[in-house]
C-alpha cells in the first residue's frame, strides 16, 4: 500500500527550503572561512542575504501551510521506537525554531552592523530592523553563528534519520511520504 503523502504544498516548500537552507549554510561557510578576500565577496554577501530574506519569508510560508494542513499530515511511522519518535518530534521542532532564528538573527545582524552595506531581496532594498549599533551586532553575528552550526547539524541529523529509517529500519515511509 502506498503510505500517504504530506500536502503537495508542504512537499515543494520542503525541498525548495532544503535547497535554499544547504546552499546558504555551504555559501556561508565559503564566505566566512575560504573566500574571505576575493573580489566578489561582497557579491556573495548580497546573494546571502536575499536567499536568507527568502528562506524566511518561505519559513513564514510553511508554519502558515502547515498549520492550515493540519489535518491532511501523515502520521509518523507505527514501526518507530518510543525514543525515535520523540526524536522525531523534538527534532523537527528545533529545525522550525532554526529556521526561523538563523534568517532573522541574520537580518538583524546585518541592519544593526555600523558597516553594513543594507539588505536587499534579490535588488528591491529592504529596511532596517533596528538602528546600527556595534553590539547589538555583535550579539546578532553570535546568534547567527550558534543557529547556522545548530540548524547544520540538524540537517545532517535529519537527513541521516531519513536514510536510517530507509536503509537500515526498512520502512522507508518518511521518504515516499515528502516526495
Amino acid at each position: 500500500m502506498e503510505p500517504q503523502k504530506y500536502p503537495l504544498t508542504l512537499r515543494i516548500l520542503h525541498w525548495s527550503m532544503a535547497l535554499i537552507i544547504i546552499g546558504l549554510l555551504i555559501l556561508g561557510f565559503l564566505m566566512g572561512n575560504v573566500l574571505t578576500d576575493e573580489p566578489y565577496t561582497h557579491d556573495l554577501f548580497t546573494w546571502h542575504k536575499s536567499f536568507g530574506v527568502l528562506a524566511l519569508m518561505l519559513i513564514a510560508l510553511r508554519i502558515v501551510t502547515r498549520f492550515s494542513l493540519n489535518q491532511h499530515i501523515p502520521q509518523l511511522s507505527a514501526m518507530m521506537k518510543k525514543y525515535e519518535l520523540v526524536a522525531a518530534k523534538v527534532g523537527h521542532l528545533l529545525l522550525y525554531v532554526l529556521m526561523v532564528v538563523t534568517p532573522a538573527s541574520g537580518y538583524l545582524m546585518s541592519s544593526t552592523y555600523p558597516n553594513s552595506s543594507g539588505i536587499a531581496l534579490f535588488g528591491i532594498p529592504l529596511p532596517d530592523a533596528l538602528p546600527k549599533d556595534e553590539a547589538l551586532a555583535q550579539f546578532f553575528t553570535g546568534v547567527h553563528v550558534v543557529s547556522t552550526y545548530l540548524l547544520a547539524a540538524l540537517v545532517v541529523g535529519h537527513i541521516a534519520a531519513a536514510i536510517k529509517h530507509r536503509y537500515v529500519d526498512k520502512h522507508g515511509d518518511a521518504i515516499r511520504k515528502m516526495w
